[in-house]
């Protein structure tokens, strides 16, 4: 769809006293007393969800529309309030929507009529970013804004293992980001950039967005800003891939943004914040970074430990495995190349390691041969 307003892509576990994001969220719908539009039906208790999203918000000094999809617990789902023209109406007169976590096929279910048009609700959320409004949409929230999201996708080595199936555990979403951006959300907290290269492997979308817990992707004048803990960014337009399970990629560029940094949406280069401190890269060709010591490849935060190890070290690449008990186990690959770049920012509260251009490899350990590679145990 045309691009008019701004979108909150938040990855979920939004604490309430981020400032930054409320702020920013607030302040981009046009400051205290703008109006948002809470949608918490993809919540299985929509009522107490939206009561606390409209708390934060009434806390930065902006006005709420509860928007009733469904009552508690609601089944089998009922778009009639979706399809009601007094609520459609008050809806359209916001300034803002917030679409709050849970089930996103429950709230594509309830927001969409059943030949895939949109009810008359989402046809009012669209007038409102048509203008120049915000949408922002938290975990299932954040997932249903893409062109195809995310449903039942599972954990990131089951994803390789198996391959994602269309329309089972990827369909459609609402389409506001991007056409070329897949967007997954609590990437980094639960290792999901395994998931998003697989779902990448079965759409051919080019670019995922992970974005993770107490996180905010913010697109708006043609650019996305990470606001928050951290954005795992995969691009497999010079990958090759197989899409037959189990799934393998190799030269896929992998990259990692934390608060400040930024992505022009137009060429998808990569600008690190401001004021962020440039380290410089050194890497011994015939050294790697391999051995039990290295946590599981998706196993919650072990992309941060994995990727800075690499980072910090003479070594040219890193390998880790990953195994769940299930035929085949993975090894994944990361290496240094020379488009890899690295920054970091701190200060006396916080210190943040962001990279772009680390190639990612993930492959099936049935298909590596035993020559495949000779490495140095660190």
């Amino acid at each position: 769809m045309t691009y008019s307003g701004t979108l909150f892509i938040l990855g979920g576990a939004i604490r309430p006293d981020h400032d930054a994001i409320w702020h920013s969220m607030v302040g981009a719908a046009g400051g205290a007393g703008s109006r948002f539009a809470v949608i918490a039906a993809a919540s299985g208790q929509a009522e107490v969800k939206a009561q606390r999203v409209c708390e934060r918000l009434h806390h930065y000094r902006a006005a709420t529309l509860t928007v009733p999809l469904a009552a508690e617990g609601q089944l089998p789902f009922s778009p009639a309030v979706a399809s009601d023209t007094n609520w459609a109406a008050a809806v359209a007169t916001c300034d803002a929507v917030y679409l709050s976590g849970g089930d996103q096929g429950r709230l594509r279910h309830l927001l969409l009529r059943s030949d895939g048009s949109d009810s008359l609700v989402l046809a009012a959320i669209r007038q409102v970013f048509l203008r120049g409004g915000v949408i922002a949409g938290s975990s299932a929230g954040a997932a249903v804004l893409s062109q195809l999201m995310l449903a039942d996708a599972g954990r990131s080595l089951q994803a390789l293992q198996r391959g994602l199936a269309i329309p089972h555990a990827i369909c459609g979403g609402l389409g506001f980001a991007p056409q070329d951006m897949l967007i997954d959300q609590h990437a980094i907290a639960r290792g999901r950039y395994g998931r998003m290269l697989a779902a990448q492997i079965a759409t051919g979308i080019p670019l995922a967005a992970g974005i993770d817990e107490d996180t905010a992707l913010i697109l708006q004048d043609g650019i996305a800003r990470v606001c928050g803990s951290g954005v795992v960014l995969t691009d497999i337009r010079m990958a090759q891939v197989n899409p037959v399970p189990p799934l393998r990629a190799n030269n896929v560029r992998l990259s990692l943004l934390r608060h400040g940094d930024w992505l022009a949406l137009s060429d998808w280069e990569i600008h690190p914040a401001e004021g962020a401190k440039i380290i410089p890269l050194c890497s011994a060709a015939e050294k790697s970074l391999y051995g039990a010591s290295l946590p599981d490849a998706f196993d919650g935060t072990s992309l941060e430990q994995i990727t800075e190890n690499l980072i910090r070290s003479p070594a040219a690449d890193c390998r880790a495995m990953a195994d769940n008990g299930e035929y085949p186990s993975y090894e994944v690959r990361f290496r240094k190349t020379a488009a890899t770049r690295a920054w970091i920012k701190e200060n006396q509260e916080y210190r943040q390691l962001s990279f772009a251009g680390l190639q990612l490899s993930a492959e099936p350990d049935t298909m590596r041969s035993n020559n495949d590679f000779s490495v140095d145990i660190l």
